[in-house]
C-alpha cells in the first residue's frame, strides 16, 4: 500500500464527534488549572524561560541560515583545535625521558660549564672606604637666594 492509497482511504472515513461529557470534563479541568494559584518560583522560572526564548528568537530570526553557518564553522574550528592538541600531547607522553638520563645530562652540562669558566679563584673585593660627610655650603649645593 503506498501513501496515496492510504491518504484516499483516510479521506473517505467520516470524522467522529467528541462526546459532550468528555468535552465538558476537559474544559472544566482546564479552567480549574488556569484558576489554581501557582507558586512564585514556577511562574518566575516560566517567565525567565519565555523571556530567554523570545530574546533568542528575535536575535536569530532575521537570518537563521547565517547563524547555522557560523555554528558549523565554530564547530569545525573547535574540532581542528582538539585534533591538533591531542596529537602533540600523545607524542610527548609516548617518549618520557628516564630520570637517570636527565641526571647524567645535567652533570655533563655542569662539567662543560666548569671547563669554560676556568679554575675557581676566590676574588676578594676591596671594601669601599667610608667617606666622611663634609659640610656643604650654599654655593656648592647650587642654592641661590636672588
Amino acid at each position: 500500500m503506498n501513501m496515496e492509497d492510504f491518504e484516499k482511504r483516510v479521506e473517505r472515513q467520516p470524522l467522529r464527534q467528541l462526546p459532550a461529557e468528555w468535552r465538558g470534563a476537559i474544559l472544566t479541568a482546564a479552567r480549574q488549572a488556569c484558576r489554581a494559584p501557582k507558586g512564585g518560583n514556577e511562574e518566575e522560572a516560566h517567565s525567565q524561560a519565555f523571556t530567554l526564548k523570545t530574546l533568542l528568537s528575535a536575535l536569530l530570526w532575521p537570518c537563521p541560515q547565517v547563524w547555522a553557518g557560523l555554528a558549523v564553522i565554530w564547530v569545525g574550528i573547535l574540532g581542528l583545535h582538539v585534533s591538533m592538541r591531542d596529537g602533540s600531547a600523545n607524542a610527548e607522553k609516548a617518549t618520557p625521558a628516564p630520570a637517570a638520563q636527565i641526571a647524567t645530562a645535567m652533570s655533563e652540562e655542569r662539567q662543560l660549564l666548569a671547563e669554560l669558566l676556568g679554575p675557581k679563584e676566590a676574588l676578594v673585593a676591596d671594601k669601599p672606604k667610608p667617606v666622611a660627610p663634609r659640610p656643604q655650603s650654599r654655593r656648592e649645593a647650587g642654592w641661590s637666594f636672588a
